[in-house]
């Protein structure tokens, strides 16, 4: 009955687990930043950047909006993804040849290891 019951667990683990990493990607975007301050071209609005290594500033909000998670297959064969469609989110992540990384997701992952831990805790 319990070896029935272990790839469901794990399957919802795994969820709780993307969910995590999916808000807290959210919250790490979220807040003020400390880079170059810049007017927004044929406006007077300024808009403060993010400096090297730290998380993107948000201007419009689409990189973080367009985060999301999905589960695929099941039981014990599920794996989890949490990502982004934007073309840019994985230079903003790692960087370009012109342009020091701005690490997000890599620091929700980190935030989310406990509680990632928790919710594998009673299957192992």
């Amino acid at each position: 009955m319990i070896t029935k019951m272990l790839p469901d667990k794990f399957e919802q683990a795994l969820l709780k687990s993307t969910i995590t990493i999916n808000n807290n990607v959210k919250r790490v975007l979220t807040g003020t930043r400390s880079g170059r301050v810049y007017i927004i071209p044929a406006t007077k609005v300024k808009y403060q950047a993010s400096a090297p290594m730290e998380a993107p500033a948000i201007r419009l909000g689409d990189l973080r909006q367009k985060y999301n998670y999905k589960v695929l297959g099941h039981g014990f064969n599920a794996i989890g993804y949490v990502g982004n469609p934007l073309p840019y989110a994985p230079m903003l992540e790692y960087g370009t040849s012109k342009m020091q990384p701005r690490p997000h997701l890599k620091v929700a992952f980190k935030q989310s290891k406990g509680q990632i831990m928790k919710n594998f805790e009673g299957l192992m």
